[in-house]
């Protein structure tokens, strides 16, 4: 398959007016799209790119001081409005499996932030909302009983250890995205290609559904 066009599953075609990409699932765009551009190879690998929903192209970060993406609250999962790069695709016996991984929509941002002491973002000190109820945001408390510093919280969310987005170390910092295997992905699909048609699942950080993509 060699040269296969691209395989779009965009906006259900009229052979399928009732049948939505994914089953019991909508983004907060109240779409239930999914795109994926899909190249075929001789060999079974497959490479391409996916994006969820109708939403706006996220736009890229562009302040260390902010989490992201705007409006975040700290949790992974798959945003509308950006390419995920697809991991560990392969074709056998019409079987399409595929991944991505979430963490890496935090890419560019973990690029613009400062490592502290080498491993984590942000500096790590704890803390939560500001004590005196009177501030929006977030404050954590320096080891050395230093001014409570003040931050966004969704940036304190994300540079948590425990929530691992972005791991780093003394030259900068990267989102903390594993190795390209299909067992590494947080999101993956299981799918079977019947002419211009995948039908099959997703299972992930957005639930298990059942999901129909149509070449457009």
């Amino acid at each position: 398959m060699a040269g296969a066009p691209v395989l779009d599953g965009s906006i259900p075609s009229v052979n399928r007016p009732l049948e939505p990409n994914i089953e019991s699932f909508q983004f907060p765009s109240g779409s239930d799209t999914v795109t994926m551009k899909l190249l075929f190879a001789n060999d079974g690998p497959l490479t391409g790119s996916i994006d969820f929903g109708d939403g706006p192209q996220l736009p890229p970060p562009s302040d260390p001081n902010v989490g992201y993406p705007p409006g975040c609250n700290g949790s992974m999962k798959a945003y509308e409005g950006f390419w995920f790069t697809l991991l560990g695709g392969t074709l056998t016996a019409q079987r399409v499996q595929l991944g991505l991984w979430s963490a890496e929509i935090y890419n560019a941002w973990c690029k613009l932030l400062t490592p502290y002491q080498g491993w984590v973002c942000g500096d790590n000190w704890g803390g939560g909302g500001c004590a005196n109820g009177l501030e929006a945001g977030c404050c954590t408390n320096p080891p050395d009983g230093g001014a409570t510093v003040h931050l966004d919280c969704c940036k304190f969310q994300l540079c948590q250890a425990n929530t691992g987005v972005c791991i780093c170390d003394n030259a900068g910092c990267n989102a903390n995205i594993p190795p390209i295997l299909p067992q590494w992905a947080d999101l993956l699909f299981d799918m079977h290609l019947s002419g211009t048609n995948l039908d099959g699942s997703i299972t992930g950080p957005l639930g298990n559904h059942n999901v129909h993509l149509v070449q457009q």
